[in-house]
C-alpha cells in the first residue's frame, strides 16, 4: 500500500473525534454509544497506533475488547480488516 495513504489514514483515525467516530459506525452499522465513542476516540489517539500494523491493531482492539466491549471490538476487527485488505490490494 502507499506509504502517504497509510499516513493520512492514520492520522484521521487519530485525529477523529466522538461525532465523527459515531457518523463511521453508523455509516458501517456498528452500533456505539457516546460514551463508547470517546472512549475508543482516546485509544485511537495513542502514538503507537497503525491500522497497518497487526500487533499494534490487535493491541488496541484487546484494549477496546477489556476496557469497554467486546461485541464494540469485533464490530471494528471486523471493519478494520475489511479496510485493511481492501488498501493492500491497491
Amino acid at each position: 500500500m502507499n506509504p502517504l495513504l497509510k499516513t493520512v489514514v492514520n492520522y484521521k483515525l487519530k485525529t477523529m473525534n466522538p461525532r465523527e467516530l459515531l457518523e463511521f459506525a453508523k455509516k458501517y452499522d456498528i452500533e456505539m454509544t457516546r460514551v463508547q465513542a470517546r472512549q475508543v476516540v482516546l485509544l485511537l489517539r495513542k502514538d503507537s497506533f497503525d491500522l497497518f500494523n497487526e500487533d499494534k491493531r490487535l493491541a488496541i482492539l484487546n484494549t477496546i475488547a477489556e476496557k469497554i466491549d467486546p461485541a464494540l471490538s469485533e464490530s471494528m476487527d471486523r471493519l478494520f480488516q475489511r479496510f485493511v485488505k481492501s488498501q493492500s490490494k491497491k
